[in-house]
């Protein structure tokens, strides 16, 4: 049967859940909500945060509808009383608000002065704010007038992909829910039920492979399974997702990496401008590559039962995450992809030849005596050390002189870096930054929590550029430190501890310090304390 094109509606549209008990992926969320509407403890403002496609924006329309229901069942809306039918045909009282294109004071102080008004057909008039973080620090401030002291009748829901843009003022005065992403397995439950329904004939390997390219995102994957239906009538095969979606093949990326490995510039060079040809996207395929690398180590790791010899891989991965940065402010990808990949190959070789090189040995009864590059191997730990002991002297000086306000104050100018994300001289560090969070500050020191292993390498190695970043954004002169996560837990419970027992943190004097690593190895019981942060040395009873 054809269909009139005027009647289409597209699958993620047609298949959005209507109720609660429709969505996927997000049940301890869905338990939650389901039962304030049981207890009819509905909250004034809710946040729903997390990456798109998640079911933000569904399930704040599914609450909504819930929570006006005349009779309502175990917390789903009933669809058969007078509110349920006319919120059905006519959402008068849900009003959903694309904050990307109205984030202005006026167009807040408009809500707020209809929210007065009474709803005309349920219980509560709800506003939906869609990408939220998207509005205005005047907007901000007019929203949260009516959230201190909201009517009755008037519920929030304000919906984001970027929590830490919203400012903590609001953050406080909303219920929090963060959507996660939705698993694989869930994704392609999902997608077999609507291939099914709508008889669209499909490999399952094709359906895990969009599964897995929705990256936790359902409305993707759904979205997908649209596109390539409508370009195939026959059965739809992996070869059909590669071609649509522009992904680069497993084995056809397993092909690139052995070109790599093996130093092969030609075969490197000619894959790329094949690339280049089928207008490939550089940054999927570096996408791509890290999957596969990751997955490859894990793998091998589980099946040796130990951690293995992994430096070239975890180079690669290192190398890719940084192009795929570098590519969004390029103006020739092909090129720079080309540049890169040529000097990955030249840092692979290196590894390679280190790791191969003998051992010079002395035949007259001397020590083994490890070759240059080792030497210089140990030096470079040394100086790694070294800044990590610095690091540890700003962690304790920013302890030392901590104050809340200033904390509150610079995570609110926080949304400042994002201008930097696309100069070419700041870009890594800014990117990198916006994902980690501001934990100490004090009116000489900030200190972040580094969300992962990468961010530790280019908080070490890029500490004067970062200040320099953050000079500009806050128009004052910081030392920077960071912490992991699981650093920061350790470190906090020391501190709470410590105050517990009124004891005082010392200033250090860094410079002093450094001119001690130099000049006086006598000094190292200093280093050892700074080092450990609470030693007898670096805290007194006050």
């Amino acid at each position: 049967m054809v269909v009139n094109e005027l009647e289409y509606k597209v699958l993620y549209r047609k298949y959005r859940p209507d109720k609660f008990n429709d969505v996927v992926g997000q049940d301890p969320i869905i338990t939650i909500l389901k039962n304030s509407v049981i207890g009819n403890k509905i909250g004034h403002a809710y946040l729903f945060s997390g990456s798109r496609g998640t079911g933000k924006t569904s399930v704040a329309k599914i609450l909504s509808k819930a929570a006006n229901c005349m009779s309502s069942v175990d917390g789903e809306r009933c669809g058969k009383c007078e509110v349920c039918k006319k919120l059905t045909d006519n959402e008068v009282d849900i009003i959903e608000i694309d904050a990307a294109s109205n984030n202005g004071v006026d167009e807040i102080r408009e809500i707020r002065n209809n929210a007065k008004l009474l709803p005309n057909i349920g219980k509560y008039k709800v506003y939906i704010i869609d990408e939220a973080h998207m509005l205005s620090s005047g907007a901000f401030n007019a929203l949260l007038k009516t959230l201190e002291e909201p009517p009755n009748h008037v519920i929030f829901i304000l919906a984001t992909t970027e929590i830490q843009k919203i400012p903590l003022t609001i953050l406080s005065r909303c219920q929090k829910f963060e959507f996660k992403k939705i698993t694989k397995k869930d994704i392609l439950k999902r997608l077999k039920f609507i291939a099914k329904k709508e008889k669209i004939k499909i490999s399952d390997e094709a359906l895990e492979i969009i599964s897995e390219l929705g990256d936790g995102g359902l409305r993707d994957a759904i979205n997908m399974l649209d596109q390539v239906s409508s370009d195939n009538a026959e059965d739809i095969k992996i070869e059909n997702i590669y071609e649509i979606t522009g992904i680069v093949s497993t084995e056809k990326t397993k092909e690139f990496l052995d070109y790599v490995k093996a130093n092969n510039t030609k075969k490197v060079l000619d894959f790329i401008e094949k690339l280049s040809e089928s207008g490939k996207n550089y940054k999927l395929f570096c996408e791509r590559l890290i999957e596969y690398i990751r997955t490859n180590l894990i793998e091998q790791n589980i099946k040796e039962n130990k951690l293995t010899d992994s430096n070239i891989d975890i180079t690669l991965i290192r190398s890719l995450i940084t192009l795929i940065s570098e590519l969004k402010t390029s103006l020739n990808q092909k090129i720079l992809f080309e540049i890169t990949m040529l000097e990955v190959m030249e840092k692979l070789q290196k590894l390679e030849e280190k790791q191969n090189a003998p051992v010079i040995v002395e035949i007259n009864n001397k020590e083994i005596s490890p070759i240059k590059e080792e030497k210089e191997e140990t030096k470079e730990e040394e100086q790694l050390e070294e800044i990590q002991g610095l690091v540890q002297i700003r962690i304790n000086n920013a302890l030392a002189k901590a104050d809340k306000k200033i904390l509150n104050e610079l995570q609110e100018k926080h949304d400042g870096i994002t201008n930097y994300i696309s100069n070419k001289k700041f870009n890594n560090v800014a990117n990198m930054l916006l994902n980690c969070k501001l934990i100490i500050a004090s009116d000489t020191h900030l200190i972040y929590e580094a969300n992962n292993k990468s961010a530790v390498i280019i908080f070490k190695n890029n500490l004067d550029l970062i200040e320099e970043l953050l000079d500009k954004i806050y128009k004052k002169q910081y030392k920077v430190g960071y912490l992991t996560k699981s650093e920061w837990e350790k470190e906090k419970k020391k501190y709470m501890e410590n105050r517990k027992k009124k004891i005082k943190y010392e200033i250090i004097d860094e410079t002093k310090y450094l001119e001690s690593k130099e000049q006086d190895e006598e000094l190292g019981e200093f280093e050892k304390n700074a080092i450990n942060l609470f030693g007898k040395e670096t805290i007194k009873k006050s």
